[in-house]
């Protein structure tokens, strides 16, 4: 791949958007899609939804073209696609905490993952990890860093094979720099963020190139408000 194929978008979601703003991205999706946004209960599951697409929106603008929402598409695992085309080869998008993140690929599938740091039973997910990974996990100096690090890159590797659920996370196999899910490989990159986040991105291939992520906070309209936590 070379330089630029894989872009990330990322917004803070410290406050609601104007309303005009939300509606305004919102009146541009498909109704099955603003159905899926109306359906989270909560109103910050709400905005990182509805914040997910409009970043996918000005990342389109920003390389220059415009996406066809009437064109939006799911396949059998749900994975989200642009059936007329949108000028990139893939995106991704996921949020936790306080952010959203979007990726976009040029040449070839992507998958991104952004996890929130909290506490947690590390014993609960030892089924998620192959025996060699959770003896890493359990004998770093930070068990619970090392845990959410290892569980982001195989959200990551999921979400770019674009499978959902269907694969275990047990499945996804731990390299340096790559993992294995059966006779796939996967290279991903751990990106330097925010402190207690970590974020992921893997694909097929990865430019040697660091992958810086681009804050987009600013070109959405905010409320003056706070963001119920609740």
């Amino acid at each position: 791949m070379i330089p630029g194929d894989i872009q990330v978008y990322y917004a803070q979601l410290d406050r609601p958007l104007k309303q005009s703003c939300f509606d305004g991205y919102k009146d541009r999706l498909p109704r099955s899609e603003q159905v899926r946004i109306e359906n989270y209960k909560r109103e910050q599951d709400r905005l990182a939804a509805l914040v997910g697409k409009a970043l996918l929106m000005i990342a389109a603008t920003d390389r220059g073209f415009a996406l066809d929402w009437s064109s939006l598409q799911r396949d059998a695992y749900g994975r989200p696609y642009f059936a007329s085309g949108a000028g990139f080869a893939d995106f991704n998008i996921s949020h936790s905490g306080r952010y959203v993140v979007v990726a976009i690929s040029m040449q070839g599938a992507v998958g991104i993952d952004i996890e929130a740091r909290g506490s947690l039973t590390l014993a609960d997910f030892e089924n998620c990890f192959t025996p060699m990974e959770w003896r890493r996990i359990m004998e770093s100096e930070d068990p619970t860093g090392q845990f959410f690090k290892s569980w982001c890159i195989k959200e990551a590797v999921i979400k770019a094979i674009g499978k959902g659920l269907s694969i275990p996370l047990a499945d996804v196999h731990i390299g340096v720099g790559y993992a294995r899910v059966a006779a796939e490989q996967y290279a991903y990159k751990q990106i330097a963020f925010r402190e207690d986040y970590h974020l992921v991105v893997a694909a097929p291939q990865l430019s040697p190139l660091p992958i810086v992520p681009v804050d987009l906070t600013g070109r959405l309209d905010w409320a003056e408000e706070r963001t119920s936590e609740s």
